[in-house]
Parts: structure tokens; sequence; C-alpha cells
């Protein structure tokens, strides 16, 4: 009976332990391609970039925690080089297409200038909230300023991917 009482108890702390599992949402983005680089280019030059065909990176985006979400985009600070700047509106961006999503696409095809404030760019539908792949492909645009110094001008472009509850 004490064998039977023991691995019974044996039992019972083995299920407390092993029953209280911990399952975690799945909440994430991640992009295909780091750099935006437009090479060389000439004042006055405008240039696109869309190296994969009709665009140039995407923005791959999946949750399952059951609520909406959305994705913004935003330049942290103007392109700059030391103490130049090339301003906001010569720097462009193009939501191209969203592959695999139902949610909604702000200023499809039309390209939007940069800012230091994040600009919504997509926001979820129903069928996105299944932990799927939502890929969400942009272009960018870029024009150089007469008068514009020469230089290796650089800018940290956020894509953020939130949530409200």
């Amino acid at each position: 009976m004490r064998l039977l009482n023991w691995l019974s108890a044996v039992f019972f702390i083995g299920f407390i332990f092993t029953a209280d599992t911990t399952a975690y949402a799945l909440f994430e983005a991640g992009v295909d391609s780091y750099n935006i680089d437009f090479g060389f280019m000439n004042i006055g030059e405008v240039r696109e970039l869309q190296e994969k065909g009709s665009y140039h990176n995407e923005i791959n985006c999946r949750s399952d925690t059951g609520q909406a979400w959305y994705l913004k985009i935003q330049a942290v600070e103007p392109l700059t080089s030391g103490d130049d700047r090339i301003p906001y509106e010569d720097f462009k961006w193009a939501v191209i297409e969203v592959i695999d999503g139902d949610g909604v696409i702000y200023n499809k095809d039309m390209y939007n200038v940069f800012s230091d404030t994040p600009f919504l760019v997509y926001t979820s539908g129903p069928s996105d909230y299944t932990g799927a792949e939502v890929k969400v492909r942009f272009k960018y645009s870029l024009s150089i300023p007469r008068n514009q110094a020469a230089g290796n001008y650089r800018a940290v472009i956020r894509y953020t991917m939130t949530e409200v509850p």
C-alpha cells in the first residue's frame, strides 16, 4: 500500500511539473535586404531602386496573436554626409505589393517622402493573424538636388511592426 501511495505522489508531482507549459505567440518582422544603395549619382539625377524586378526589398511579417498589427516606415534622420544633408523630400519610398496578406495597403504604387515620423504602410487583415508570412514589397527613389555637396550619404531606415490590443 505504501508503494502505491508513493507512486501516486510521484505521478501527481510529475503531473504538476509537466502540466504547466508556456505557449508563446509568434510576432516578428524581418527584411530580406538591409542595403538600399543608389551607387554613384550626379547632381540633378533621379534614380529608382527596384533590383528585384518591380521592387527592391521586402519586409516579412508574421503574427498569430489574434490582434491587428501595423507596419510603419521612417527615416531616422535625413541622408547625411558629415554636415551635409539631402532633404527628406528628395528620398522616397513606395509599396508595390503585398503577398499573402488581406489587409489594407496605404498609398500603393505612390512615392511617399521619407520622414522622421513613422508612416503607416500596412494594416493587417483577418487572415494575417494565423502565423503565415505576409510580404510587403518596397521600391525607393532618390533625387540629387542642385548644389549638393559630393559625399557618401547614409541614413537609417526603420521598419516597425506593432500591434494594439
